[in-house]
């Protein structure tokens, strides 16, 4: 294979404009060659592609006329989350190196399938905070013994999301378009590659990921949606390590993502969205690790493709602790609570709308440092959720979860 791969887009509005970006900055330095691009939004995004076409990229209505007309060596999938699953189906089934957003797919059942079909493994999923310099540099530090015995790890972020985010598209806050499951929300779109590092922190080699054993979580709803923008997850891997997770879009002020390790001989945390690592040994700071995260990321799909790397850095089946996780979550919380009025407000930012509740974030915070549960903590709208065993979950049904979950058309802002 040539080492310029011959690559097709899949998507190029949303999180598809920075793959072209990424594609284009590598196309000029003759790693890839653009070929061709599928987009069923072209009144959308006409001009866009009509600057693609000037650059001689052939542009496609549907993406299986692009993998039946173009010989690819590689496919980015940039597209919905509900839309992930049957994309890389067919992708594989033509043999091409994939490089699929993450995440992956919504239910465990459908990763299973195609990570049957995935034999060779040359799908390479996009959690690119995994290719971090300092997310590589914490699971050196723990393969080497530096912390000890893992203990726990914990995380926390309050991602504002506002009017703005949930009417960009017909599916985003929604459990399922159709027959399509979606289950958006932080912890399975956003936010959810802190869950996923975490899996990879907890593995016990330098490329292993781990994955929970149980786990219990609770669900809610601030903003009148169907799915969730607040959750609380607290897991157990087979070593005994724990896994605490406070996550959120509901609250006005931002506070970056915190990841914390913590060992019998030490502790090290990432902050400020991954600018800064801390230890016990000292501080380090990162001025782009989201522009470093998605190079580095980019260029392992690369040498994977190429041959130079013997696998992807996120494999399909690396990322069944996450997708276990997850689902675990939902079925732990057994429905999506919502907070009640009473306890939540709604606010305005420049002309955009978004949902709050007084004090959250410093219950985010608390849970972080005390490992403890929204409910544990006494939140007035909290609800106790059992724990549920993950070794035998192999499917996950979100019609079990559809008369429990308030349609946002009844629900009143």
């Amino acid at each position: 294979m040539s080492s310029a791969l011959s690559i097709g887009l899949i998507g190029i509005g949303g999180m598809g404009g920075s793959h072209l970006s990424s594609l284009t900055e590598l196309e000029a330095a003759g790693q890839v060659r653009l070929v061709a691009v599928a987009e069923s939004a072209a009144t959308k995004l006409g001009p866009k592609i009509e600057e693609l076409q000037a650059r001689g990229v052939r542009w496609y209505a549907a993406y299986e006329q692009m993998l039946d007309n173009e010989k690819l060596d590689a496919v980015v999938v940039a597209t919905p989350i509900f839309l992930h699953a049957e994309m890389a189906r067919k992708c594989i089934e033509r043999g091409v190196f994939v490089y699929l957003e993450k995440p992956p797919v919504p239910l465990i059942q459908q990763l299973e399938e195609l990570i049957e079909l995935d034999r060779d493994a040359r799908v390479h999923l996009v959690f690119q905070m995994i290719s971090s310099e300092f997310i590589q540099q914490l699971k050196q530090s723990v393969i080497e013994g530096k912390l000890g015995k893992i203990q726990d790890i914990r995380i926390s972020a309050c991602w504002p999301r506002h009017d703005s985010y949930y009417n960009r598209n017909n599916w985003a806050g929604k459990m399922a378009l159709g027959d399509h499951p979606i289950f958006d929300g932080p912890a399975t779109n956003a936010l959810a590659h802190l869950i996923h590092n975490a899996m990879f922190l907890a593995g016990e080699s330098q490329q292993a990921f781990g994955a929970l054993e149980e786990v219990q979580s609770e669900l809610y709803r601030v903003r009148p949606i169907e799915s969730y923008d607040l959750i609380c997850l607290r897991g157990t891997f087979p070593s005994g390590i724990k896994l605490v997770a406070a996550l959120t879009h509901a609250t006005q002020e931002l506070h970056p993502f915190r990841l914390r390790i913590s060992g019998t001989k030490g502790w090290a945390e990432i902050s400020e969205d991954g600018h800064v690592m801390e230890s016990c040994s000292g501080k380090q700071v990162c001025a782009e690790p989201h522009p470093e995260a998605w190079r580095n990321s980019y260029q392992n799909f690369i040498a994977t493709a190429n041959g130079q790397h013997s696998r992807p850095g996120t494999r399909l089946k690396d990322t069944r602790g996450y997708v276990k996780a997850t689902n675990g979550a939902l079925l732990s919380s057994g429905e999506i609570f919502t907070v009640d009025k009473a306890y939540a407000r709604e606010y305005g930012k420049n002309g955009d709308h978004g949902y709050d509740v007084p004090g959250l974030a410093e219950l985010i915070d608390r849970s972080y440092h005390e490992g403890l549960l929204f409910s544990e903590l006494g939140a007035p709208w909290a609800k106790a959720t059992p724990i549920v065993q993950l070794q035998d979950l192999t499917s996950l049904d979100i019609r079990d979860f559809a008369g429990k979950i308030t349609p946002c058309a009844t629900m009143k802002a």
